[in-house]
């Protein structure tokens, strides 16, 4: 039996990254299949998704940890895939993002942030 490639689309070390590992970590062990990972940084994680589209559709080559860039990157610019190229076989993870600033700055809200930008344009 040959090892999963597992093709991600970010920086090796970063949260995407380390968080594929330690589930495939754990599905080696339920499978008594092996993972191997691939960095394939660059444009929203689209390099790896377009790089996963080109191998032979066998269980072998998965585009591991796809993020939102999947569904915003080819609203932004021409990608060599479609949606229908791809099946999601699952979700484990829900990014949350934000607004922050330090803490010295004065705003506690983001209303607060919002009224101050209207105040002092520039």
């Amino acid at each position: 039996m040959k090892p999963i490639n597992v093709l991600v689309g970010f920086a090796p070390g970063g949260m995407v990254d380390v968080s594929g590992r330690l589930l495939a970590g754990k599905a080696e062990k339920y499978l008594g299949q092996s993972f191997v990972f691939s960095n394939n940084g660059g444009g929203g994680g689209s390099v790896a998704i377009a790089i996963t589209t080109t191998k032979p559709p066998d269980g072998y080559s998965l585009a591991g940890c796809a993020s939102t860039g999947l569904a915003r990157i080819p609203h932004l610019r021409t990608v060599p895939y479609k949606f229908d190229d791809l099946v999601p076989i699952m979700q484990y993870a829900e990014p949350h993002t934000g607004i922050v600033v330090k803490s010295s700055s004065g705003w506690k809200t983001f209303k607060e942030f919002v009224e101050y930008a209207k105040k002092n344009p520039g």
